[in-house]
């Protein structure tokens, strides 16, 4: 029983067995491009550089610091089999491509409104994010430990996030989290 409580499976996903193709796939391509030395980054918002074609695609995988790609690989082997379960692979694999498709477009948006300069994004933590927050969104009426409700964690998250990764900017945390919040729930 207590494995049972302790479970995330319990709290977000299903107890349904199977191997997680979609999450193996993800973590794989992000351990080889990192092992290889392919380094893809978007500078965006005012004062940015044009993106490179290889760029646009690939700048979710890929990771300058061994901490970014810990933190990304850790976060995506927790919450990542409770997602591609409940989802199933084909969604969580088109909601993660869809996500690194929005999220650039919103944070360029966001920073050009509101006056910010030229930022450079890159990892998976801020895709994974926000597929978190959907995933949080679904299970709104359940409460972690009587009484925080789920909807709050991935807001804990994006604190933890910037202690762990100071490097990350806070308001592309926030995009993330209003995609999931949003944008993500209405293609599932």
């Amino acid at each position: 029983m207590l494995h049972r409580i302790s479970s995330a499976w319990f709290w977000f996903g299903s107890d349904r067995p199977g191997f997680c193709l979609g999450t193996s796939l993800l973590i794989t391509l992000m351990l080889l491009m990192y092992a290889v030395g392919i380094q893809a980054s978007l500078s965006l918002g005012p004062g940015g550089d044009f993106p490179r074609f290889r760029d646009v695609f690939l700048y979710a995988l890929s990771h300058d610091e061994l901490p970014s790609l810990l933190v990304s690989v850790a976060f995506l082997l927790l919450v990542g089999p409770c997602q591609e379960r409940r989802w199933g692979t084909v969604a969580f694999l088109t909601l993660s491509i869809l996500t690194m498709t929005i999220l650039p477009l919103l944070y360029t948006l966001v920073l050009f409104v509101g006056g910010g300069e030229a930022s450079r994004i890159c990892g998976y933590s801020a895709i994974q994010l926000a597929m978190f927050a959907a995933h949080c969104r679904q299970v709104a009426q359940r409460r972690l430990l009587r009484c925080l409700p789920v909807w709050f964690l991935p807001w804990l998250l994006l604190l933890m996030g910037l202690l762990l990764l100071p490097g990350t900017p806070a308001l592309l945390n926030f995009c993330t989290i209003f995609i999931g919040h949003n944008c993500i729930l209405s293609c599932l």
